[in-house]
């Protein structure tokens, strides 16, 4: 077989054929030794008679022939054992350790390398045994051809089983990337649920602050902000001294009447709807259709004096708007706003309105007026005064 120096197998050769020469000259062998006639794949030049017919060319000697096998099979797995080495043998703190599952894989190549290191040597060893007994027709050049082929399949297969190795490796890697890759999906899907709830939560805690914020309000406007209804009304007579000495009432002037006579007056009970202490009295009354307007004047002294009216929580008292025949006729199917100033137990001002529907209205045959009223468009805010007038301040709920 001619030498290839660009090849592993001609460079390891070289390299053998010079330690052969520096070991020789030291020993002063010639350059026809078996080792030396191996090397260069020529024909051994001593022969030996195996018959009295033939003769045969001896292949080197049984001892260089059994040390090249094992020499060669080992330089195969030189770099395989330095990597083997770092697996078994480096801590795992410094980059080493190799897990159970490798250990057996690695067992399995080492019992395959081992088997075929076997082989080999038990190759060596019929040669040596059977080398005396059969006449080769091979040459040292097709022997050295045979060995050379034997070992490319047996480094071929070794590097198949490893490449094999590496596949499986590869496979399980890529198997617990997908496992990651899956438990990383499932705690995104946990944390979009967690999201979910917290998002869930958040508007309870919303829904829980918006009702707790009610909660207060009402408690305000039960406590703090003052506020009257009309829980009854009738149109009834009164006489001048009614009028004019009564404690119980407060009559206004809403139109002309009678000073001498009975009178008509529009009553309502004004009651307190709140839990707390309050005032009020009668601002104004405008009649939207007619654009008439009720007066703000008492008459008597005691209407004067009991003007503002003192309420307690859920207490009423009644207020009188007086006015003559022509007066209550023409309320029919009339508007009318009224306003009223309330202060609470901390001398708040707060001005409240609504209006007042006349649904209906007429006068018996006993002379008695009847009427249907329909109270609409409850406010009420909070105010100052600036001069005459009254602005509205916003409420510290």
């Amino acid at each position: 077989m001619a030498e290839s120096r660009g090849s592993a197998s001609g460079r390891r050769f070289q390299l053998l054929r010079r330690r052969n020469k520096t070991k020789r000259s030291a020993r002063g062998e010639s350059k026809n030794s078996p080792v030396d006639c191996f090397l260069r794949g020529d024909a051994l030049q001593r022969k030996i008679p195996l018959s009295k017919k033939t003769k045969s060319n001896r292949i080197g000697t049984k001892a260089d022939t059994y040390k090249y096998v094992g020499i060669s099979l080992l330089n195969i797995f030189r770099l395989n054992y330095l990597k083997i080495y770092d697996k078994i043998y480096v801590p795992k703190n410094l980059g080493g350790g190799i897990t159970m599952k490798e250990k057996r894989k690695m067992a399995v190549i080492c019992i395959i390398v081992l088997a075929f290191i076997t082989f080999g040597y038990a190759i060596a060893f019929i040669v040596h045994i059977e080398a005396d007994k059969r006449v080769s027709q091979i040459t040292a050049d097709g022997m050295l051809e045979y060995i050379v082929g034997f070992l490319s399949f047996g480094a071929t297969m070794l590097l198949s089983i490893y490449a094999l190795y590496q596949t499986n490796h590869s496979n399980d890697m890529a198997k617990k990337a997908n496992e990651i890759t899956e438990k990383s999906n499932e705690i995104a899907t946990q944390a979009v649920t967690m999201a979910q709830k917290a998002n869930e939560i958040t508007e309870k805690a919303n829904a829980i602050a918006e009702r707790a914020y009610d909660i207060e309000k009402y408690n305000y406007q039960l406590q703090i902000r003052p506020f009257i209804t009309v829980t009854d009304y009738d149109i009834s007579v009164f006489s001048k001294q009614d009028i004019l000495f009564s404690d119980l009432k407060v009559f206004y002037e809403a139109g002309n009447w009678d000073s001498i006579s009975n009178t008509n007056g529009i009553k309502f009970r004004i009651t307190n709807t709140t839990n707390s202490f309050l005032s009020f009295s009668f601002d104004e009354a405008i009649c939207k259709n007619s654009n008439n307007k009720w007066n703000n004047s008492c008459a008597g002294e005691k209407n004067i004096k009991n003007r503002i009216i003192n309420l307690m929580a859920g207490e009423s008292k009644e207020i009188v708007f007086i006015a003559d025949d022509k007066m209550l006729e023409k309320l029919w199917a009339e508007r009318i706003s009224m306003s009223f100033i309330l202060e609470n137990r901390f001398m708040q001002r707060f001005k409240e309105t609504f209006d007042i529907v006349f649904m209906w209205i007429k006068k018996d045959d006993d002379l008695s007026w009847k009427c249907f009223l329909n109270f609409q468009n409850f406010r009420i805010f909070r105010f100052e005064y600036h001069g005459d007038n009254c602005i509205e301040v916003e409420e510290d709920l």
